[in-house]
């Protein structure tokens, strides 16, 4: 099964007034419009990632982290962007804040839901996994609901790319999982780190595509 897999497109990260700006993410905004228009349009499942963060989480600078707030439960930050707004079964990661890093309560699912969600995905249906890290198989759920599910290929693009987006296709290479990441569909922090990250997943198999590749059907 090919999905597309949309990370963390979130406004917090792609609007110039996001807490956490990714430098050069609102140019990439038409490209996440056709990459998520072409896969409604085929049936193409788009499977993705969303931070969801609390006050006490450990990845804030407040708790000792290295990022600043972003993407704060129940903020605006956390939306998507118009672009890349999508419907689907949303796979949490923490529900609630707790009282001091590491407290709060986790998503356990039981082998009932956890069934619907894998025969959900199997059948097409699109996935947003929720996540207090940069990795999305930090999501407690993530990496049984991949194995599962059948997938075979991913189209993947967001932000940022030494972070969020070199995880993500990590841990889908791990997983025998041919990645596809699209050139003009990704942006990163910085030049340094988003080249780093690119020759790591080179290094991993992933393969680079064109826009116009996925587009034109030719991958």
């Amino acid at each position: 099964m090919r999905i597309f897999y949309n990370v963390d497109t979130q406004k917090d990260f792609m609007n110039e007034n996001g807490t956490l700006y990714v430098p050069g993410a609102e140019t990439i905004k038409p490209v996440l419009a056709k990459l998520h228009k072409y896969a409604q349009s085929k049936g193409i499942p788009i499977w993705g990632s969303r931070d969801r963060h609390f006050k006490y989480d450990l990845e804030l600078t407040r708790n000792g982290g290295p990022f600043p707030d972003h993407c704060m439960e129940g903020t605006a930050g956390m939306e998507n962007i118009s672009e890349t707004v999508y419907s689907g079964i949303v796979i949490p990661n923490k529900v609630s804040e707790g009282t001091q890093p590491r407290s709060g309560l986790f998503y356990i699912p039981s082998e009932r839901e956890m069934s619907r969600i894998i025969e959900s995905a199997r059948s097409g249906e699109n996935l947003m996994f929720e996540k207090q890290h940069y990795d999305v198989f930090t999501n407690l759920t993530a990496e049984l609901v991949f194995r599962e599910s059948g997938v075979t290929e991913a189209i993947l693009f967001g932000v940022a790319t030494e972070y969020c987006n070199l995880a993500a296709a990590k841990g889908m290479r791990n997983l025998g999982i041919d990645v596809y990441v699209v050139k003009e569909g990704i942006e990163g922090i910085t030049d340094e780190g988003a080249q780093k990250a690119v020759n790591e997943m080179h290094q991993r198999g992933v393969k680079f595509v064109s826009l116009e590749d996925v587009l034109g059907g030719r991958i």
